[in-house]
């Protein structure tokens, strides 16, 4: 063996630099994780929609018209997602206006153990429900529904 053979060469020694980079990748992963755990936690929001059920029954009694209630678990299931997507196409939001129905949304846990779950009779997540004026029920449909179902289904048979 020679000289050259044995002798190592010298640690290369990091700059400031890749210091810099290691950081702002670990920053940067530490914000995706917060921005996805807040999307989760935001829950199911459509636009126009109100979250109060009973500030709605008051609102509908006072008006007289009827209600749309949208009962979902949080963290939405995909099937609640679906849903979301179809209320939100335009035909189905324009039967939502010329019905005059006060839409809401109202988020229960799984187990289905709340008052409103038990009131309303909620057996399954998620459930649509068509109130009247008076908070009675008039129209229900359990699970995932198409779009097409939703208006002639749920809406046009409940006025």
């Amino acid at each position: 063996m020679n000289q050259q053979d044995t002798q190592q060469e010298p640690p290369v020694r990091k700059t400031g630099r890749d210091r810099w980079v290691k950081i702002g990748f670990v920053i940067l992963l530490i914000v995706v994780a917060v921005v996805i755990f807040m999307l989760q936690r935001r829950g199911l929001a459509i636009k126009d929609w109100g979250k109060d059920l009973d500030a709605a029954l008051r609102q509908a009694k006072a008006e007289d018209r009827p209600i749309v209630v949208f009962f979902v678990n949080r963290p939405p299931s995909d099937p609640a997602k679906t849903i979301r997507t179809r209320i939100q196409k335009p035909g189905n939001q324009q039967a939502l206006k010329d019905g005059k129905f006060i839409p809401v949304i109202v988020e229960l846990s799984s187990s289905l153990d709340s008052d409103t779950a038990r009131r309303y009779e909620v057996r399954e997540l998620p459930t649509l429900m068509v109130l009247t004026s008076d908070g009675e029920e008039r129209n229900r449909h359990e699970g995932n529904i198409g779009e097409v179902p939703f208006r002639q289904k749920l809406l046009e048979n409940s006025n």
